[in-house]
Parts: C-alpha cells; sequence; structure tokens
C-alpha cells in the first residue's frame, strides 16, 4: 500500500506502508514496528514506530505513541510525540498532549490537551518496549489451581 507523504523540502513522494492492523484486530498490548505503519483496528498499549503511522478513521488507540510522523484519522487517547509532523484530519479526535515539530489540523478535528512545538522530543521510555519475559512452568496458575 502506498500513500502520499510531503517531504520537508514540500515535494509529494509515496510512503510504502510495511505493517498493518486490520480494522477488525484489537491488539492488547505494546506495538513496535520499523517501516511505515497503517492502524484501522484498536490498539490498547503504546505504539512506537520507526517512520510514519497512519491512524485510519476506523481506528482507535488508548496509550501514547511516538513515530517520526503521525496521521491521525481515527481517535487517540493518550499523548502524541512524532519528530517530524503530527496532522490530525477532520475524522481526527486526539485526548492527550502532543510533542511535534510541525502541526496540522484540519476542519472538524477535534483536539483536547496541550501542543508542544520545537525540536525537543520526549523519547519513550525503554522499558516500556521490552520483550515480555516468558513465565516459567512454576509459575504459572491454572484457573483449576486457583480454585
Amino acid at each position: 500500500m502506498l500513500i502520499k507523504k510531503e517531504g520537508s523540502d514540500g515535494n509529494v513522494g509515496n510512503v510504502r506502508i510495511k505493517s498493518i492492523v486490520a480494522q477488525d484486530a484489537v491488539v492488547d498490548g505494546n506495538l513496535q514496528a520499523k517501516g511505515a505503519t497503517r492502524i484501522d483496528g484498536v490498539v490498547r498499549g503504546n505504539v512506537k514506530i520507526d517512520e510514519m503511522l497512519v491512524l485510519g478513521a476506523a481506528s482507535k488507540v488508548i496509550g501514547n505513541i511516538y513515530a517520526a510522523s503521525i496521521m491521525v484519522g481515527g481517535e487517540v487517547e493518550g499523548d502524541l510525540a512524532a519528530k517530524e509532523k503530527v496532522t490530525i484530519s477532520g475524522t481526527g479526535k486526539v485526548t492527550g498532549n502532543l510533542h511535534t515539530k510541525k502541526l496540522i489540523v484540519d476542519e472538524n478535528a477535534v483536539f483536547r490537551g496541550q501542543c508542544f512545538m520545537g525540536d525537543e522530543i520526549p523519547q519513550p521510555d525503554p522499558e516500556m518496549f521490552q520483550p515480555a519475559q516468558p513465565v516459567s512452568g512454576k509459575d504459572k496458575e491454572t484457573s483449576e489451581q486457583k480454585k
């Protein structure tokens, strides 16, 4: 999937989406990806994308988002931090604070929070995105053992 992206020089180019969370998908936990990503489903957890993140009109993210640039067409309940730019489209709704260099808010978009613009973009807590540790057999409790 290709989407149009405006470069820092003002030229518009194509960005190849490498990861997609489909509209009927629900992710309970943090999401991390290296390439451009599109979310059309629900994510309940923090999101860290090394490139562009596109949130479709049906998407919902409950958690903080960190990406190079973020296009919000759905709903976000959490803080956003983008190295380059945040765009909130007319279908977008953000409840949380924004940290970015550039901000575009379309007509009919909803933004409830504070905006901090400049070169200082907060970085995510590295521990937030550490792989989960496997649970050993001794530590597991089945529902029958709890009874």
